[in-house]
C-alpha cells in the first residue's frame, strides 16, 4: 500500500466509506487470478512490486489500471462502460478525476456478450492491468 504510484487510491479510499459485496470480490478474484491485499480496505489486486492493479467496491464496480492504449477499447467493448451500465460513465469521470486517466470501470458481468466470452475479456484486460502495473 506504502506505493507511491497507489497514492490516489490510497487518498480515495480512504476519503469516502467502502465497502464490496462478497461475489464481486469472488469476481475480481476470478478476473485477476489472485487474492486481494489485505490493508486495503476493499479488495485491491497488487502486483509484486507493490503496484495496485485492479479493486472490487460495491455492488458492481471492478476497477482496472489500464495503460492509455487499453483504455478506449475497454470503454468501446460491448458489455461495458458506455454500453451497459449508464452509471459506469459516471465512475469513469471520478476515476480519471481522482484516481487517474489509467483507471477504468467495467462491468464484472457484461450481459450482452456470452458469459465466457465476457469473462476472457475481462482476464485478458486484468492481465493487462498486471502487466502495466509491472512497469512502474
Amino acid at each position: 500500500m506504502s506505493n507511491a504510484a497507489n497514492a490516489a487510491l490510497v487518498d480515495y479510499l480512504g476519503a469516502e466509506p467502502h465497502g464490496c459485496h462478497p461475489d464481486l470480490e469472488q469476481r475480481l478474484r476470478e478476473i485477476g487470478g489472485a487474492d486481494p491485499d489485505s490493508s486495503f480496505p476493499i479488495p485491491v489486486l497488487v502486483h509484486p512490486n507493490g503496484v495496485a492493479y485492479a479493486f472490487a467496491g460495491g455492488t458492481f464496480i471492478l476497477a482496472l489500471r489500464v495503460p492509455e492504449g487499453l483504455r478506449a477499447e475497454v470503454l468501446d467493448a460491448p458489455g461495458t462502460g458506455r454500453h451497459q451500465l449508464t452509471d459506469l460513465h459516471e465512475w469513469n469521470l471520478r476515476f480519471a478525476e481522482r484516481l487517474g486517466a489509467d483507471w477504468v470501470a467495467v462491468d464484472p458481468w457484461p450481459i450482452d456478450v456470452k458469459t465466457e466470452a465476457g469473462t476472457k475479456q475481462l482476464r485478458a484486460w486484468a492481465r493487462a492491468a498486471y502487466d502495466y502495473a509491472a512497469a512502474f
